[in-house]
């Protein structure tokens, strides 16, 4: 899988940069994929190989600002491969991919601000109010706020239209605004 990927890969660097992203979280990607797809190995390993060579393509583009924001990012394209091919070859005998478990991977690594406890208690109560909501709107805020992704990147790695991005961006935003002013989070 790796010789593959390195073949779409033009320059030494980026190669470089694609090998270290790789051995870095190599496992937890493994692990997560098995989640994914139900301990279904095949299955995993179809995930796993269209998620790193969809990081592959666009190394040259990504930059993270720390290895949580990798494994977030990386998490999140393995999660939308997943479900693509969990669509795609799925029959009747099939059980419904339940995603709401794997969120420990990514949405618990955030980090808390460090300079006030009362900072912390904030974020933390803003992060357990994104954790509850969908999964839709928990991605999509992820993608664009959390990792920095624009629309149309964080469209593509979902598999939605630049437009519906933007559609459940701004929703997902005036809920989680409204939630957090029921939740006093807001210093008005």
């Amino acid at each position: 899988m790796l010789v593959i990927c390195l073949s779409v890969i033009n320059t030494e660097a980026d190669k470089s940069k694609f090998n270290k992203l790789y051995d870095t979280h190599e496992g937890l990607m493994r692990k997560a994929a098995l989640y994914y797809m139900k301990g279904d190995a095949h299955r995993a390993e179809d995930a796993l190989q269209d998620a790193w060579l969809y990081v592959a393509e666009r190394i040259e583009s990504l930059k993270f600002s720390e290895p949580k924001a990798e494994r977030g990012y990386l998490l999140t394209v393995l999660r939308y491969r997943a479900l693509a091919i969990y669509n795609r070859q799925r029959t009747e005998n099939d059980h419904v991919i339940n995603f709401e478990d794997i969120d420990e991977f990514y949405l618990s690594e955030w980090d808390t601000p460090e300079n006030a406890l009362c900072e912390k208690e904030l974020y933390q109560r803003t992060a357990d109010l994104i954790c509850s909501m969908s999964q839709m709107d928990r991605d999509i805020l992820w993608l664009t706020i959390g990792l920095e992704r624009s629309v149309k990147e964080s469209a593509e790695i979902m598999g939605i239209s630049e437009n519906a991005a933007r559609m459940r961006l701004h929703h997902a935003r005036v809920r989680l605004e409204k939630r957090m002013k029921e939740e006093h989070i807001f210093n008005e």
